[in-house]
Order: structure tokens, then sequence, then C-alpha cells
């Protein structure tokens, strides 16, 4: 650690960080050691201004080494100087030597409350509109009174043709989230920053002593209420970056109404294919606070694929299509939004879609706008710095009066900022209680750019061979404009636009019905995607007619791309639900939101199959089953509902009965032992007779020749089973089996049977 004691200006202590205990300020010890202090970067100007003005223990970090030395150099400065003071032989005169005359910043420990009303100045602003009323192209010269007493205190003149200028003080916050073009938030976390900062516009000026105290800093990551500053060169720039901890929420929602078959009350996302389609756009905007927002933008980006564009009409501000990088939008301007507003535009545009596969997005929506406030509730509670200046005392000796002064005090802004003049005392320096000047914080106005500040003017009577030495305490600060802005920028995803196409087909398990028999129908409704957009919900209506009954829910089977799909109990209706035959039956059967599901939408040449049973009660003769159904299809995000069209499916119920006759006919050959055996089957009956399947046992030694109609053989334990089928026997029509057969052993044919099926 390095100690070093600066005589009677104080000690300070240098250990990574700097302790200092000095009576005195920066600007007095940097001008009185001045030729040290040039060699100092600002850092490090910084840092000691952190110790010696504000009692902090900055971190030295790098400028450790020449802070060491300027206190080292500083503290040679002093011995050097108290040398040269012992080796001075000065002539001292019998008449005291003349009281110096006093300098200096502030206000007087009695001035509390003046103090205090300074503090509060320093916590106002001016706006930029208002400088018109302090600039002026001529000199103007105005008297300023006691704002208490009314007495006329001074003169303050203007000068004139001048350009004076506010401390800009800047906080600003940007707010940036993300949302789906319906205007719900989408995963991605919204982003939030600020910024503070303090800029020097002028080109000559330089600022100094600047303290920025903030208000309401809990929401940001700020740790510190006061920001501090040594200096500020002319055109130089400080700034602060600070995190926002709580979201919040915009005051503009933003949301798209897209209709691709162009109309204003159906949402839509198909295209057709090989065909122009005319999509309409709806951007619908809401001012969700109860106050105006400022400078609302909104951009609408237009891809390449879109022509012949048209700006329908717009309920507020102006609209317009333009260029920028590149890039083709609609951009819609809004200069003031009210409370609780409700606008919108229309747009229409044209897209060509000649290729199944093609897609194309909608457009994304960039939107923008102003609060004149800032989002994490940080405000401005005070600011002050000071800049060029200069006040004196003016001394004339009267003529008929030697040793009587007619006084007068001088301020002067020698800078291009607006000051603020709110403290100027003058009195005696052996007698504090005799002011000649008390200026309080609200007596004089703003001091425009090189304005002067001239006192009225007193006399002074002092002793002979004497001048006149006063003693000078004042405080002023710069004005500041405050500049606390909110900058929301909300962006919203496009959508995708695809040719919708869809396959239906419907077959059942059977053509015909018997009538009067309780039979099982199968139906199939099978759909194949033959677009290019994903299918996320689709809806098969069935109308069951009277004797006919509706499947259980179990019964029904859905997979997509061979892949069972498990099927919610809600996704299933059947109206009424019972088993009552006399009664048309109406079964739903709606699958939503496919995307979420194991099997995923139906992509792009994948199908959807859709079986469940309709059991036949019994139907009249002559009678006729119509499937009525009906299957629609829908895109994400949903859209008009696309009917998916298929041939509907027609069976005939057929009064179906059977009369057969069967014989069989053993006839002995010449050969001893062999036979013929002669099977017929008469269909006797109107009706032709279908998988009929005639079966004869024999011994399992048995031989058998002479075939005419080849059977299926079918070997059991000690027997073998000739069977024949036939897939249809005509009405009206015989068929004769004949074949020649013979035991192996002694053993003839044991028995013959015949079955159904």
């Amino acid at each position: 650690m390095v100690k070093i004691t600066l005589d009677d200006i104080g000690i300070i202590e240098l250990d990574k960080k700097l302790q200092a205990k000095l009576n005195i300020k920066t600007r007095e010890l940097f001008n009185t050691f001045s030729e040290a202090a040039a060699k100092l970067t600002p850092k490090a100007k910084d840092i000691i201004y952190l110790a010696v003005d504000r009692g902090e223990d900055p971190k030295v970090k790098k400028q450790e080494s020449e802070i060491r030395n300027f206190f080292i150099a500083v503290e040679a400065k002093i011995t050097q100087m108290a040398l040269d003071k012992q080796k001075e032989e000065e002539i001292v005169e019998e008449e005291e030597e003349p009281e110096e005359e006093i300098k200096e910043m502030g206000f007087e420990e009695e001035e509390e409350i003046e103090e205090e009303e300074a503090e509060e100045l320093k916590g106002e602003e001016m706006e930029q509109e208002e400088l018109e009323s302090i600039d002026s192209e001529e000199e103007v010269t105005v008297e300023t009174v006691d704002e208490e007493t009314g007495e006329v205190e001074g003169e303050l003149t203007l000068a004139k043709d001048t350009d004076s200028k506010l401390v800009p003080i800047v906080i600003k916050e940007k707010y940036e989230a993300y949302y789906t073009n319906d205007g719900s938030p989408t995963a991605k976390e919204p982003e939030s920053k600020g910024y503070i900062i303090l800029e020097n516009i002028s080109e000559e000026d330089k600022l100094w002593d600047i303290k920025l105290d903030l208000e309401q800093i809990d929401k940001t990551s700020l740790n510190k209420k006061s920001i501090s500053l040594q200096e500020l060169e002319p055109t130089e720039k400080h700034e602060v970056e600070y995190s926002i901890k709580e979201m919040v929420r915009p005051e503009l929602k933003v949301s798209e109404f897209i209709s691709t078959i162009n109309d204003p009350e159906i949402a839509s996302y198909s295209l057709l294919l090989n065909a122009e389609n005319t999509v309409y756009f709806k951007i619908s905007i809401d001012n969700l606070s109860q106050e105006k927002l400022q400078n609302v933008g909104i951009a609408k980006v237009i891809l390449p694929e879109f022509d012949d564009v048209n700006i329908k009409g717009q309920s507020i501000g102006e609209a317009e299509i333009t260029e920028k990088e590149g890039k083709k939008f609609v951009l819609w301007k809004i200069e003031e939004l009210a409370e609780e507003a409700e606008e919108y535009l229309e747009l229409e545009m044209t897209v060509q879609m000649d290729d199944k596969d093609a897609k194309v997005r909608s457009g994304e929506i960039v939107a923008k706008y102003k609060l004149p406030k800032t989002l994490s509730g940080i405000g401005i509670d005070s600011f002050a710095s000071y800049t060029n200046n200069a006040f004196s005392i003016v001394t004339n000796e009267l003529e008929d009066e030697p040793n009587s002064y007619d006084c007068k005090f001088i301020f002067t802004n020698k800078s291009d900022y607006v000051l603020r003049l709110v403290n100027a005392d003058v009195y005696r320096t052996d007698d504090p209680s005799t002011k000649y000047i008390d200026i309080d914080p609200n007596d004089i106005p703003e001091i425009a750019a090189k304005g002067t500040w001239e006192s009225k003017s007193w006399t002074y009577t002092s002793e002979e061979g004497k001048y006149p030495k006063f003693k000078t305490k004042i405080e002023f600060f710069t004005v500041a404009d405050h500049k606390l802005k909110s900058v929301y920028k909300l962006l919203y995803d496009d959508v995708e636009l695809a040719v919708v196409a869809v396959q239906g087909e419907v077959t059942s398990d059977v053509t015909t019905l018997p009538s009067f028999k309780i039979i099982p129908m199968k139906f199939t409704s099978k759909l194949t995607n033959t677009g290019g957009a994903d299918i996320n919900k689709v809806t098969l209506i069935d109308e069951i007619q009277e004797m006919y009954l509706p499947p259980s829910r179990d019964e029904i089977e859905v997979t997509i791309s061979g892949k069972e799909m498990i099927i919610p109990y809600e996704a299933i209706s059947i109206e009424p639900d019972d088993k009552d035959p006399t009664v048309g039956h109406k079964l739903t059967i709606k699958l939503e939101d496919l995307k979420t599901y194991d099997t995923g939408a139906l992509k792009p040449d994948d199908d959807m199959i859709i079986k469940y049973p309709i059991i036949a009660q019994k139907p009249d003769r002559e009678t006729t089953y119509v499937s009525n159904i009906t299957i629609t299809a829908n895109t994400d995000p949903l859209g008009q509902e696309i009917p998916v069209e298929f041939e509907l499916i027609e069976i005939n119920v057929e009064h179906v009965r059977h009369n057969i006759a069967k014989g069989r006919d053993v006839q002995a050959l010449e050969t001893e032992g062999e036979f013929e055996v002669i099977l017929t089957i008469e269909n006797l009956g109107e009706s032709e007779l279908n998988d009929y399947v005639l079966t004869e046992k024999v011994p399992k030694d048995q031989v058998i020749w002479d075939v005419s109609h080849e059977p299926e053989v079918i070997d059991e334990y000690d027997s073998k089973v000739l069977k024949w089928t036939f897939d249809a026997i005509g009405a009206n029509t015989t068929i004769e089996i004949k074949y020649k057969t013979k035991p192996a052993g002694e053993t003839g044919v044991v028995s013959s049977e015949e079955a159904e099926l």
C-alpha cells in the first residue's frame, strides 16, 4: 500500500483502490498542480474525481501507476514550494496586508432552504421548443427582481443571434417481442434493454463535475442511482447500458386476417393449382392502453411471388408501397393512435401456383411505436454540471469621493448551453453578515448562451490605500432536456400458403345385402393428400339411415401412413347414442390438430384410412343403402374447410332364397372293386349361389383317378377330404362331379359330406 501525505492538503492511500482525504476539490487540485495533471489520462482523472469529490473508493486497475506518479509529483511540488517560501525575503510593512478576494462555489451553511430549492430545480428540465423564448435575433435586456420582496436586483442581457443548447439526458429503452400472425406470443422470449446517454453536444465547451441522479431503478439491473463524471469533452458521449428485469405487455396488439379466396368473412390459407389466386389481407391494430401512441409504423413484407399489390384502404393514417434494401413492403404510418383505438388496413394481391408442391409465405409484419416514458419506470431525479462561465466584481472609484467605489457583480455565460444561476452572495470578507448581493434560486430566469447578468450597483468605502475586497459565493448549473422514451418493436410471423388438394375414396366389403338378415358391412374411407400443404384437421360425418346401426367407438380405426392413431373419446360423437334401428343415426369423427398426435399431420402424398362397420338390421327386400358420407379437411393454421370429393356407394338389398338339390350316385365298374362316383349339385332357385363348397370324405388309402373337377385334398388322421369350391353357381344350373375309385384294401367308400360356406 502506498500512503502519501500532501502537507496540509490531506492524505491519499493507494492499494488497488484509491482513498483520498483532501480538503480541496479536484478542480483546484488540477489547477494548482497543472503540470502534473496534464500527464493524466481522462480515465485516471475520473478515478481521482470519484475519490476526492465523491468520497468513493474506486478501483484503480491499469491507472494505478500514473495515479501514484501524479501524487508523488504533487508531494514533490508541495515540498519545493515550502522551500521556496523559506528562501524568500520580503520587507514586511507595518500596515496589515490587504485581505485577499475570495471566490467559492456552493451555498453558505445558513442557506439550507435555498440549497434545497436549488436541488429541486436540478430536477426540472426545459423543452427544446422553450429555447425560442430566451433566444433572440436582437439583444434584449430585462430587469430581474427578488422573488420574495419584488425589489430589482439587476439586469439580464441576452445576446443576439445565439443558438442556445440544452444538455440532452437520454434514457432510451427498447422492447422487442415475437408473435404469430394472429397476435399470440411465440415461444421466443421478449428482449429488452435500456441505455442512459449523457452527451456534450457543444463543439467548443467542456462539461465538468457532472452528476445525474436517477429514480425508480428497481426494475433494472442498475445498482446505483447516481452517475458521476469528472468531465465530457466537446462532442463526447457517455453511455450506460442496462437490462430490464420485468417483462411488460405492449400497448399495441397487431393481428392479421388472410383469405386466399378473397372473402373478408372467411379465413383461408389454401391455394388453387394452375390458377391465379387473389388473396385478401386485413391487418388490425388495437391500442390496449389509456394513452396515445406516437409514431406508429406497420411494415408488411411483400414477397416476390405476389403481384398486383393493391392497398384497398385504411381507417387511419397513410399507407404506401415502397422498397428498401431490396425488399418490397407496404408501409402504414400513423402519427398518433388514440386511446383504446381499433384501426385496420386492407390489402389485395395475387399469386399464381403452377406446382402442387410449391409453397409461398404470406409475408412478415413488423410494428414499431414510441412512448415518451420508460417501460421500466426509471426516471431522472436531478442533473447538474458546470461549463464555461465567468463572474467578477467591477469596482470604479468615484471621481469626487476618493476611497469610495461604485461596485457591480457580473456573471457571464460563456458557453453554448443555457445556465441557471441559483445562488450569488457578495459580502465583506471581514463581515459576512453584510451582504451586498443575495441572489436566491428563483430570482434570475434561465441565462441563454452568451448571456450576462449584472447586479445593481452598491457603494463601498475603503480605508486609505486599500482596495475593495469581497467574498463571493455562487452556484449555477447547466439546464438539461430530459428525453425519456421507449421504442417497441413487435415482430409477427408469416404463415405458409400452399396448394391444398385431397383425393378421397369410400369403399365397402359388400356390394349387395340379403333381405331380412343381420349383416355387418365394413366401410373404408381413404384420404390421400395430393397437395403441398399439411392437413391438420379431418372431419367425417356419416348420416346412417334407418334399419342400420352405427359402430361402437372401439370399432372405429384410423391410420395415417399405416400407423394407427389413438382416437380421443371426445373426437367421436353418435347421435342418438343408442342401438335403435328404427331411427337414423349421425356419426361424426372430428380429428383436430393432427400434428399433436404421435402419427402427426397428414403430410403431402400420405394416406389416412378410416374404417368402421355398419350393421344391417334385416332390411326390407328391394331397398337400397346409400353411404351418406361427407369428409372435409383443413390446414394449419385453420382456414376454410376443404370438401373431399368421392363417389357415393349404393348397396342394393336383394331378396335371396336358395333351393338346392344334391345327389350322389355310385356305379360299379367292370373291374371288381372299382367304382365311379357321380356327385351332383343343382341350383333350383332364382338366385346365384356364391362360394359354394362341396366336400367328400374317403378312407385315407382309397385310390382316386379320372376326376372331372380337380379337388383340394385335405389329409386327416385316418381319412382324407376331397373339397370342391365354386365361386358361383347360376340359377337353374346343375354341376356334375365324377371320379373313379377303388380301395387299396378291402374297405370301400365309407362316407360323403356336403358343406356350404
